[in-house]
């Protein structure tokens, strides 16, 4: 026999008036707390998690991973020498394990997004 009765879980507590950015709330038996999750991401692939942080502040501030993308070398001309090739590539490895987003590095965008972090007492 098919249960036709739906119950709708809480996905976050009641907003308050006077909630503070990065306070835990108290709601019942859990507890909630803000979290910026860093979200690489790239228009054709959808995004990925990076990294996640307790203040917005430390979000943005790793988001700027960004600027780094500025400093990513073109590869050579498709005529290239093998060895100009070769030298471009081992760069290339270098550059992208140093990459703050690692191994998330040449997206479109590093965006922050706040969500609910939930803890059962």
């Amino acid at each position: 026999m098919l249960n036709t009765e739906l119950s709708s879980p809480q996905l976050s507590p009641p907003e308050s008036p006077d909630r503070q950015p990065g306070a835990m709330q108290l709601h019942g038996s859990c507890h909630f707390a803000p979290i910026f999750l860093v979200m690489a991401t790239t228009a054709y692939e959808g995004s990925d998690p990076v990294r996640a942080f307790g203040t917005s502040e430390r979000a943005q501030e790793f988001a700027q991973c960004r600027d780094y993308e500025a400093t990513y070398q073109r590869s050579p001309h498709l005529q290239a020498s093998d060895a100009e090739w070769e030298c471009w590539e081992a760069a290339d490895k270098v550059w992208a394990a140093a990459h703050p987003a690692a191994p998330y590095s040449r997206r479109e965008s590093y965006d922050v997004h706040e969500i609910m972090f939930t803890e059962e007492r």
